[in-house]
């Protein structure tokens, strides 16, 4: 897991990470505090304070105690609150929006694992047991998966569960392609028979701006030369960003294209924040658990705590 404290003593850059989550991909490198030749500094500041204030007091109420920031009545103080399961996965989403202030490249990587991961407990949670939700690409954290081998092999494995046959021909990949096509979460509903036509979803995971893009990655253009998928998918794109205004609608509606978003507000709720007593190790259960690793948020938030 990456310096924490580190990233947090950049404070001019870290209010805007939890204030703005980078979500438009056009601000992938862009600082969204820059200002213009003829702003007035002092001005400046303050309306951009007042508008980070705002989001995190909407946020205080939208995730409610799995939000690890408090801002006062009068919306010009905010201070850490104390440290809880819940409000350190926030954190961690908080983090896996934020892998532009991640240096090292391993951290980069694990972290969207676990993000990977905490997507799928969320599917998986949300559709129940009626439903069969598996990882389809190679996870770092060694999660296991039904679809092992070259992708031509998870192809084909996919296909027969769906009940579908393959198009594609043998010769589009490359003899060492072990990758997902695009496609990193699948579940499905069967109604016991052996016909095709199933309700299917198909999930991408993606942890920068440039998940606009990467969301098409599981559309049913992207996957009609693949298999004869009677129905079309439910195209569902999961991101660690809080894609909202600050009223809760959504930041900006038109980047979503034809699909399902699940972003970190309705990821939580997915994982149960909204129910009374839940608990992060009853939700993920078992070994599970341990593949959050929140025990390094836990010591790098002191870590920032006492940096700051």
């Amino acid at each position: 897991m990456h310096d924490l404290a580190a990233a947090i003593s950049q404070r001019e850059e870290w209010r805007g990470t939890e204030a703005f989550d980078d979500p438009s991909p056009k601000e992938d490198e862009a600082d969204p505090f820059a200002r213009g030749e003829d702003d007035d500094p002092e001005d400046k500041c303050i309306s951009e304070a007042r508008e980070i204030l705002a989001y995190m007091t909407t946020r205080q109420v939208s995730f409610g105690s799995a939000y690890p920031f408090a801002v006062s009545e009068d919306g010009t103080l905010v201070r850490v609150k104390g440290e809880t399961e819940w409000r350190n996965l926030y954190l961690l989403l908080l983090i896996s929006s934020s892998l532009r202030y991640v240096p090292d490249r391993s951290a980069r990587s694990k972290l969207t694992s676990i993000f990977e991961f905490v997507c799928f407990v969320a599917l998986k949670r949300h559709l129940g047991d009626s439903a069969e939700t598996h990882i389809f690409g190679k996870n770092s954290l060694g999660v296991g998966s039904r679809y092992t081998g070259k992708l031509p092999d998870k192809l084909r494995t996919l296909a027969a569960d769906l009940n579908e046959r393959t198009r594609f021909l043998e010769t589009e990949f490359r003899t060492s392609d072990v990758g997902d096509n695009g496609l990193d979460i699948v579940a499905w509903n069967g109604f016991g028979d052996d016909v095709n036509g199933l309700i299917v979803y198909f999930g991408q995971c993606a942890c920068t701006p440039k998940w606009v893009d990467k969301q098409h990655s599981v559309s049913d253009d992207s996957w009609y030369g693949i298999m004869s998928l009677l129905a079309k998918p439910v195209p569902i794109c999961f991101i660690p960003f809080d894609f909202r205004q600050a009223d809760g609608s959504w930041y900006k509606p038109s980047a979503i294209h034809r699909g399902v978003l699940v972003d970190r507000r309705r990821l939580l709720v997915m994982l149960g924040t909204s129910q009374d007593g839940s608990t992060l190790e009853g939700t993920f259960s078992g070994e599970h658990y341990e593949l959050l690793d929140l025990g390094s948020i836990s010591e790098e938030r002191n870590a920032g705590l006492d940096d700051l």
